[in-house]
């Protein structure tokens, strides 16, 4: 009989630090990561964020973001970064990070 381990969201965000490539569920590159943050259980929707993207966006999706973490992702010059939280990420290996989602599905702010 094989045991499953559970993965905490805090765990995969472990393993992620800036400059790491990002890639979509295609395996096309979507940028690389720009900033962590490990998500916070007791956060709410005042709690302040270190982005002020993240700061300004909807008030659910905002406390759903810092409790969970995210991770916000530059795409370069003439794009607007994107956001991932740890549920969308499939793996992180010597590559980068993997996605389970297509690039034209990422959250922008």
């Amino acid at each position: 009989m094989t045991s499953q381990v559970m993965i905490q969201p805090d765990d995969v965000l472990l393993d992620i630090h800036e400059g790491m490539a990002v890639f979509d569920r295609n395996e096309d590159k979507v940028g690389t990561v720009r900033y962590v943050r490990f998500g916070d259980d007791s956060a709410d929707d005042m709690t302040p964020s270190d982005d002020s993207r993240v700061d300004h966006a909807p008030r659910a999706l905002r406390t759903r973001m810092l409790q969970s973490g995210f991770f916000r992702i530059n795409n370069g010059l003439l794009r607007r970064d994107c956001y991932a939280t740890p549920d969308i990420v499939s793996r992180v290996d010597d590559e980068g990070v993997h996605l389970n989602v297509a690039k034209d599905l990422m959250m922008t702010l």
